[in-house]
């Protein structure tokens, strides 16, 4: 929508009773690329090199084995009967929150909770993308130059 077409709208809305609403326009940035896109553009192109006719891989897939190749994790324990419940609700925090049970027995079970990259600091993110970037490579696919993937890590400041 044009934004003269768009003035006119919120125009219309300035005589209308808000019941104290502030209403803030604002120009959205053109995103740039940076380390966290630039991750999953990675992952997209991987998954599609890897998959076949016998295996399809997404890059939700190639993302979740890199998390728990080189991602931040903590161990817990709980009762055996509650290791499906933990890992549900874990998981639920976002893709990259996964829940690997590591031993089950019949009381107690000790479980591996990885945590998603939205809340990696710098150096963790720079692990991940370096990961990612280190199987682009192994799959023959083509990357950024070093100095290129130094400058977008660099400016990763935890996803904002």
């Amino acid at each position: 929508m044009p934004l003269v077409e768009a003035l006119n709208d919120f125009k219309k809305l300035e005589d209308k009773q808000l019941d104290g609403y502030v209403l803030t326009v604002k120009k959205q940035k053109k995103k740039s690329l940076n380390a966290n896109n630039y991750m999953w553009q990675l992952c997209d192109k991987i998954a599609k090199k890897m998959s076949n006719e016998d295996e399809k891989f997404t890059k939700n897939d190639v993302y979740r084995h890199a998390i728990r190749e080189v991602g931040k994790w903590v161990d817990t324990s709980c009762d055996s009967e509650d290791v499906e419940e933990l890992c549900k609700s874990w998981e639920s925090n976002g893709l990259g929150w996964v829940a690997e049970p590591i031993l089950i027995g019949r009381k107690t079970a000790d479980i591996r909770l990885y945590k998603g990259s939205s809340v990696y600091n710098g150096s963790e993110m720079n692990r991940l993308v370096d990961y990612i970037v280190g199987s682009a490579k192994e799959q023959g696919i083509q990357t950024m130059t070093p100095n290129e993937i130094l400058k977008l890590k660099q400016l990763w400041n935890g996803g904002n």
